[in-house]
């Protein structure tokens, strides 16, 4: 398995539209996203949608590193 991180368009520093997914392949964690969303707000099809939503492949392997962090004014309010 595979962790990928997901946001909506150009709203990658909110928190609160990020998504992370545990999933073999990308279509399946946007698969997974898309039904998540769902159940919180209406259909969420943009996630399927490489144009609407990134989708990014975080790396499991490697050194102790800091692999993603918000800025920092997304982060304080």
């Amino acid at each position: 398995m595979k962790l990928w991180i997901l946001a909506q368009g150009d709203e990658a520093t909110d928190p609160e539209k990020l998504i992370v997914v545990r999933a073999e392949t990308e279509e399946k964690a946007r698969q997974l996203a898309s039904e998540i969303r769902g159940h919180l707000e209406a259909p969420q099809i943009h996630w399927l949608e490489p144009s609407l939503a990134i989708c990014l492949e975080l790396p499991i392997e490697g050194k102790e590193e800091v692999i993603f962090k918000l800025p920092k004014d997304k982060t304080t309010s």
